[in-house]
């Protein structure tokens, strides 16, 4: 890509959409319309860049391990069936797991089995 360097500061200028007479009033119209210069957008793009961080940054290895390897037992839709590995799993990698039955809504609440009350 080429740059393009004006000297001739006399033209119209279809990115503000009006006729530039000199380099004054273009450095106006750039900070009036909220355009920054060519080398100063490279700067600005190469500093977020360097600031961007990893994704999921303070996560083990191990935990990640962990939950590639829930995710991967998912069915077409994503459902995971919760098994006691995968809550013992969570509790120790570090997820608080308390599930009381009685705060569940009646809804949830199993209506028959083993537990009936």
């Amino acid at each position: 890509m080429a740059n393009i360097i004006i000297k001739n500061y006399q033209h119209y200028n279809s990115a503000l959409g009006k006729y530039i007479n000199s380099r004054k009033e273009y450095e106006r119209e750039m900070v009036k319309g909220g355009f920054v210069p060519f080398e100063k957008a490279q700067q600005m793009a190469e500093q977020a860049r360097s600031n961007s961080r990893k994704p999921y940054n303070g996560v083990s290895d191990k935990t990640m391990k962990f939950m590639h390897d829930i995710k991967s037992t998912a069915d077409r839709k994503g459902n995971i069936r919760i098994s006691d590995r995968y809550v013992e799993g969570l509790k120790e990698h570090g997820v608080k797991v308390d599930c009381q039955y009685d705060k569940l809504p009646k809804a949830y609440q199993l209506k028959g089995g083993f537990n009936n009350a």
